[in-house]
């Protein structure tokens, strides 16, 4: 095996996890901003419901 081979092999056994990590944690960066969204509009439910009780 040739030196460029064996850098190749290397190289992409390291790098692949680092990219697997950078996509997971771009995903999950997204999926926080979801939640946070989600908590968001789920405070605003709540707050239209109690409104919406205290006219009963």
């Amino acid at each position: 095996m040739d030196v460029a081979a064996l850098h190749q092999g290397y190289s992409s056994s390291i790098y692949s996890p680092h990219y697997q990590l950078e996509a997971l944690k771009q995903q999950n960066s997204k999926f926080q901003e979801e939640l946070s969204l989600s908590k968001e509009r789920s405070s605003l439910e709540n707050q239209r419901i109690g409104v919406l009780c205290k006219e009963m």
